[in-house]
């Protein structure tokens, strides 16, 4: 979602940046045609009335909509549900403008178009349709101002139909606008099912396949990554590295089946723990990591006495004595980098192999 607000804020930067380029385009066009309409002889008021009537009073409001507009971009919160329509308003503001003073050619009725075309750009219908609405209002106020200007045309034989023209092609707009979002949003679902495909074959390599856990590629990137945002917040997290004690025994003695059969026991009671912080992994034959983030460390020391107690208890058909398991605890702390915090959680787990096995150890 925060890509999503991201890519709407640009787009509502462009469209009030494009408004703006708009009122100078817009100003530039008029400020042309009055020297071909003088050139002409088709200019019917007086010089001074028709440069108040028709440049300045037009450009000044111009820029007012794209002063106001822009103000209350800038000013109102990100979270404002309506925040999107505000530079397509302040377009079909700018259209208004436009059709009510230059009514004399009615392709200026289709000024109220592009407002609509804009909607398409954010994927809402329900935002097209208001436009829309917003839109035929003010054609009507354009229509209005064409009857009753005191510059109107004294024969205007052409109103209505062009009236009707104007409003068929502003509803066939939004028709047009709904089926390019419907297409748009289309596009965005397969897109996006593409993306979750792509991440769920991504997790599926990243993970071991016989016990379901994260891998060693998996657990040293987490690693990397929480160390990265450790320095930032200066929030600290635990490494617990674990071994299956005399596993090449078991392995050697009784086969890899009964073998794999112990590796999924002691990767269940892990999955069974329900620790919310924790991130699983299983980095090579009988050896598991967790990451347990925002927990302390005799917490931490505690969960793993409690699955070291677990799985000393739990029986296999062919050992008479308790399979058991050692393992090491380190904690990050400041200049301590991914591969120096794993190496002090393994030292850890080594030094409670040789100081007797089935044991946790802090490293110290």
């Amino acid at each position: 979602m925060q890509e999503y607000g991201e890519t709407f804020d640009k787009w509502r930067k462009i469209i009030a940046r494009t408004n703006l380029y708009f009122v100078v385009f817009n100003f530039a066009v008029e400020f042309f045609m009055y020297f071909i309409l003088l050139k002409s002889n088709l200019i019917f008021q007086a010089i001074p009335v028709y440069i108040v009537a028709f440049l300045i009073l037009p450009s000044t409001a111009n820029v007012l909509v794209v002063l106001i507009g822009n103000f209350i971009l800038k000013h109102v919160s990100t979270d404002f549900k309506f925040i999107n329509y505000i530079p397509v308003i302040q377009m079909a503001f700018l259209a208004l403008i436009v059709a009510s003073t230059h009514f004399v050619f009615p392709i200026t009725l289709c000024f109220f178009f592009f407002p609509m075309f804009i909607t398409v750009l954010f994927g809402d219908k329900r935002m097209t349709r208001t436009i829309e609405i917003i839109c035929g209002m003010f054609l009507i106020l354009a229509l209005l101002s064409r009857k009753f200007s005191p510059f109107k045309m004294e024969i205007d034989d052409n109103f209505v139909p062009e009236a009707i023209i104007a409003f068929a092609i502003l509803i066939a707009s939004g028709i047009i606008c709904s089926v390019l979002i419907q297409y748009q949003n289309e596009k965005s679902d397969i897109i996006y099912k593409g993306y979750l495909q792509q991440l769920d074959l991504q997790d599926q390599v990243s993970k071991d396949q016989k016990t379901g856990l994260y891998g060693h590629g998996m657990l040293m990137k987490t690693l990397y990554k929480m160390v990265k945002s450790s320095e930032t917040t200066n929030q600290g997290f635990t490494l617990a590295i674990i071994d299956i004690d005399d596993f090449k025994k078991v392995n050697d003695t009784h086969g890899h089946l009964t073998g794999d059969k112990v590796i999924l026991t002691l990767s269940a009671l892990m999955q069974q723990s329900n620790c919310e912080r924790c991130f699983l992994s299983r980095f090579g034959g009988e050896e598991f990591a967790i990451i347990f983030s925002g927990i302390e460390i005799n917490d931490v020391f505690g969960y793993m006495e409690a699955l070291r107690t677990e799985f000393q208890k739990r029986t296999f058909g062919f050992n008479n004595e308790a399979i058991t398991i050692s393992a090491g605890i380190a904690s990050w702390k400041p200049g301590v980098d991914s591969n120096k915090l794993f190496n002090n959680a393994d030292t850890a787990m080594y030094a409670a192999k040789t100081s007797g096995k089935n044991k946790t150890v802090i490293f110290e």
